[in-house]
């Protein structure tokens, strides 16, 4: 059984502690951007064929992708082909369908 390397934790002070005790602090890097705000996602269920499940979960181990992420792919590779899609639902059937 390999042994974990150790840690020389004397190389991380240094040879003078005035050095460390009064040496002036660095200046404080700026704060890095704030990330893009993302997509609100929801949650929802389906039923699949067992087949279409089974290969759905294969794909996604296979690619190192969450499901999320290939449902999502596929179907805006769908709705790119079918421009219904972009269509505005009434305003009956959005209510309906409580979307927002």
């Amino acid at each position: 059984m390999a042994s974990k390397p150790k840690f020389d934790l004397d190389q991380l002070l240094p040879a003078n502690p005035d050095d460390f005790l009064l040496k002036p602090k660095a200046a404080k890097a700026p704060l890095p951007e704030a990330p893009a705000v993302e997509a609100v996602k929801i949650k929802f269920s389906n039923q699949l064929p067992l087949d279409t499940w089974r290969q759905l979960h294969q794909y996604s181990f296979w690619e190192r992708k969450d499901l999320a992420t290939v449902l999502d792919q596929a179907l805006l590779a769908f709705f790119a082909q079918h421009p219904d899609s972009q269509r505005e639902l009434p305003a009956e059937e959005k209510k309906r369908r409580k979307l927002p």
